[in-house]
């Protein structure tokens, strides 16, 4: 699973889609040929699959973070940056939408530090996103990626 790897593509602005670790390879293998996915995978035997099958698949062998992001910035010749105008909920993949905080609902509202005015909020699953110190972290490993 590189549900990690997957919610900071989302982050930087990337639809994707991250398998259940119940998911059966050949659900995940109908499913990727259906929406037309690069899949992404350490699982050699899924790689293999993935080849029969003729699907766009990156294989990483790797398992610290850094190593799979580089994986997968070169095989798809990326530059790793988040681009906020693209960015997506890490949770469920929605599209974020900016809101201005007394525009959330009071009890999402909550969930916003203090000093943020301005916010990244996903209207399917209620979440708040502020580019606070998880966001500075994600730029710093990026960067060094």
């Amino acid at each position: 699973m590189l549900t990690k790897t997957g919610r900071m593509f989302r982050i930087m602005g990337y639809d994707v889609k991250i398998a259940m670790s119940s998911s059966k390879d050949e659900e995940i293998l109908e499913e990727a040929k259906r929406e037309n996915r690069i899949l992404v995978t350490r699982d050699k035997s899924l790689y293999r699959k993935s080849i029969l099958h003729r699907l766009k698949v990156i294989y990483s062998p790797h398992s610290d973070q850094y190593s799979i992001l580089r994986d997968i910035a070169h095989s798809l010749g990326i530059k790793l940056r988040i681009d906020l105008s693209k960015t997506r909920c890490a949770r469920c993949n929605q599209p974020l939408k900016v809101r201005l905080k007394e525009e959330i609902p009071v009890e999402d509202r909550k969930l916003i530090p203090e000093g943020y005015w301005t916010v990244f909020y996903c209207c399917r699953c209620r979440r708040p996103y502020w580019l606070g110190s998880h966001y500075s972290t994600l730029i710093k490993i990026l960067d060094i990626t």
